[in-house]
């Protein structure tokens, strides 16, 4: 597989059954974050740079990445 065709295997709409598990995971990590994480993760998702959300949430962009930094870290070793 070339990149481009990898690049459409990525690109493409999530399955019923993926959208659902993207939903139920965005669920718990919302769960284990106070206020100001769950704004930071949720401006995050929606596409906004480390420094867009720092502005938006009045908090250091250093705090932003540490929150991102913990997200990352409940996604690779859930527990």
């Amino acid at each position: 597989m070339d990149d481009l065709e990898s690049w459409h295997a990525v690109a493409r709409d999530p399955s019923p059954v993926e959208a659902a598990i993207l939903a139920e995971t965005v669920e718990q990590l919302m769960d284990r974050l106070d206020d100001r994480g769950r704004q930071i993760l949720a401006l995050s998702l929606q596409g906004c740079t480390p420094q867009e959300v720092s502005s938006q949430v009045g908090q250091s962009v250093r705090t932003v990445q540490r929150v991102l930094a913990r997200v990352k870290k409940w996604l690779e070793n859930p527990s």
